[in-house]
């Protein structure tokens, strides 16, 4: 917030200047400007409002958690651990945003945390264990069984 308020300071006069504002009276510039900062706030603030749904952000992150992980599987069939470096780092971006959604949502919807917290840690410590077991042997291909027993347990 502070880098935005200090962006602001300095880049609103810049513009102001390079947009030739300058040449019109004062009143109107400031009257014109702070109408638009107004709507901006308004628009964003209706935005922020009604985009806020928190059980179905969580559920897309469950969802898309579980896609990575078994894209990570599908990468595993086929390539060593160190090879799918990039499925990993998905993987785990993938997995650190749930848990930030799971816990929101604990706090602000418990009810529904509740029903959903078992698989919540079922995702998390599936996706985990995988990414340990990559760690562990990069160069290493998984045995075709293991896969398949993850596969199983995020489907």
């Amino acid at each position: 917030m502070r880098n935005y308020v200090l962006c602001v300071i300095f880049t609103t006069p810049l513009a102001l200047m390079m947009g030739n504002a300058l040449a019109l009276p004062l009143g109107e510039t400031v009257l014109s400007r702070t109408a638009e900062v107004l709507l901006s706030v308004i628009f964003t603030v209706g935005l922020l409002w009604l985009g806020r749904n928190e059980p179905a952000h969580h559920a897309r992150l469950m969802r898309r958690s579980r896609e990575a992980v078994t894209t990570l599987l599908g990468t595993l069939l086929t390539a060593t651990p160190e090879q799918a470096l990039r499925q990993r780092r998905d993987l785990q971006f993938e997995l650190l945003s749930e848990r930030r959604a799971a816990q929101s949502l604990a706090g602000n919807h418990p009810t529904i945390a509740h029903e959903r917290w078992a698989e919540h840690l079922a995702l998390q410590a599936t996706g985990y264990a995988l990414l340990d077991r990559c760690a562990a042997a990069p160069d290493e291909r998984l045995p075709v069984g293991d896969i398949q027993a993850v596969a199983e347990r995020v489907s």
